[in-house]
């Protein structure tokens, strides 16, 4: 399957831009990001700070990050034999976007529902990883993070919606 266009606009949203890549504000790991929350280059480099993003290149790694998390995906409903509509691959392309798709896998709450079909249980999936990290005096502590669950309640909402098919 692949991504419709309506999961280009949600993920330029929450992703929002940066022409000049970073690292993220509180992030202890060090991830750097640019453009529409890239870390890694089409070519395999990683995104240093300083990495410089037009609007026009952002797009271009947009997509070819979507797609490679969509070919992702794609592999992991194959192997759990689950079809899903678009609503809902696009849903959780967001989620993989975000997170990756290593949380598709048997052990986490979300791949568990994917692997037993419960498509309830995918669908209350995309609240539960809405946390980060949070650090007081030095002591890492889980909190919600407001754009994280804004984003899940989004996925959630669209994982939801019913697709209607209409021919262009």
């Amino acid at each position: 399957m692949k991504h419709s266009k309506t999961i280009i606009g949600m993920l330029k949203e929450f992703e929002g831009y940066v022409s000049v890549a970073r690292q993220l504000k509180g992030d202890r790991k060090g991830v750097i990001t640019g453009g529409h929350g890239t870390i890694i280059h089409p070519s395999g480099a990683p995104v240093k700070a300083g990495d410089v993003f037009s609007k026009e290149y952002a797009e271009y790694c947009l997509i070819f990050e979507l797609n490679t998390k969509c070919k992702q995906l794609d592999r992991i409903l194959t192997k759990y034999n689950l079809v899903l509509n678009q609503n809902q691959f696009d849903a959780l392309a967001s989620f993989a976007y975000n997170l990756g798709c290593g949380w598709f896998n048997r052990g986490f709450k979300i791949g568990d529902a994917m692997y037993s079909h419960d498509f309830q249980s995918i669908s209350e999936s995309f609240l539960l990883y809405n946390k980060g990290t949070e650090y007081f005096l030095g002591i890492p502590r889980k909190v919600v993070i407001k754009g994280l669950d804004d984003r899940r309640k989004a996925e959630k909402s669209l994982f939801d919606k019913e697709f209607v098919y209409t021919e262009v």
